[in-house]
């Protein structure tokens, strides 16, 4: 990585910088940036040796004092003012602390610390002129020795590490989820009565796929709704797909499907059998058993947030999460016939 300068920058702030802040300010930017176009899925998908260079413009002389400032996850702030969290059971300071004493603590800011570092004691130091604090001690989860924590930054010690999670990318759920819905279960029967010799799901009446469309405004709106895709989930039948011996003492058509699954697709269908749980769950526990660990998980796994405030995405969701395994089901069918 290569950063760059611009001489109208460089003649206002960083001239004024010291050594010191100047590289931390360059790591600070520089990796902030980094991470970024990591976790928008922006870098090359094969190795590369050519360099990211990021130029330090001069509108970005706003933000210089922001990256001077000490960023420090042991650092929390109580009504009477900062406390550092690591400090140690006979500090000298009590664990008060303050920007400036934080400032000049060798622990390398929490953006570029290395993600193995752990378990940090902070000391202070008190004299009749002047108050200190910097880290005594460490560990490290890579087993390493890190006497001189200053230098678990990049460009530090050679092991630095910095593990990071990329953002969960938002699902696009399609306008069109009821016409696909309809499509997927015509889809899905026509391939198991082109394996099986019988279709999957049997409807009775068309008003079961109708129930699909419309506004879901409220509770009862979206209770009724899962309602529908629920009787449609235990009306899958497995029948003609297994033996009477694999059906044996198993109840329930997704504990059916889990066996057809396990069958001839195993390790395949695990999301599949979630989704149609989960959603089968929400139409037995909610809303009277709203506060059941097991309903909760629920919505976590077809992603709805809970409690539920908007219940039309929550329904998007429910629909989004039938419509795929109905899909994901089809094209395991599928591949059976090939």
């Amino acid at each position: 990585m290569s950063i760059g300068v611009p001489h109208m920058l460089w003649t206002t702030t960083w001239s004024k910088l010291e050594e010191k802040d100047k590289k931390r300010l360059v790591l600070r930017v520089g990796l902030e940036r980094l991470l970024k176009k990591l976790t928008s899925g922006d870098y090359p998908r094969e190795s590369t040796k050519s360099s990211q260079e990021i130029i330090l413009a001069t509108d970005d002389e706003i933000e210089v004092d922001k990256y001077l400032v000490k960023l420090c996850k042991f650092q929390t702030k109580a009504p009477a003012g900062l406390v550092c969290k690591v400090a140690v059971e006979n500090d000298q300071l009590q664990a008060k602390t303050c920007q400036p004493l934080c400032n000049e603590c060798s622990i390398p800011d929490s953006d570029l610390l290395c993600s193995h570092l752990s378990h940090p004691e902070c000391w202070s130091s008190v004299s009749q002129t002047s108050r200190s604090r910097d880290i005594g001690s460490a560990m490290c989860e890579k087993g390493r020795d890190p006497a001189n924590t200053s230098e678990c930054k990049p460009g530090g010690q050679q092991c630095w590490q910095l593990v990071f999670e990329p953002a969960k990318v938002a699902q696009e759920i399609p306008t069109d989820l009821p016409d696909r819905v309809a499509d997927e279960i015509d889809f899905l029967n026509l391939a198991f009565v082109h394996v099986h010799s019988k279709r999957i799901l049997e409807l009775s009446q068309a008003r079961s796929i109708s129930d699909l469309y419309g506004s879901c405004a409220t509770e009862q709106d979206f209770m009724f709704k899962v309602a529908v895709i629920a009787d449609l989930v235990n009306k899958l039948s497995m029948a003609d797909a297994l033996s009477e011996e694999e059906r044996d003492g198993i109840e329930g058509s997704v504990n059916l499907l889990e066996v057809y699954l396990n069958k001839f697709h195993q390790g395949f269908g695990d999301f599949l059998i979630s989704n149609l749980r989960s959603i089968v769950d929400v139409r037995n526990s909610f809303p009277v058993h709203s506060k059941s660990k097991r309903l909760i998980k629920s919505f976590e796994l077809l992603d709805i947030e809970y409690p539920v405030y908007h219940w039309q995405k929550a329904w998007e969701k429910v629909l989004f999460a039938f419509w795929s395994s109905l899909r994901k089901l089809r094209r395991l069918t599928m591949s059976e016939a090939r």
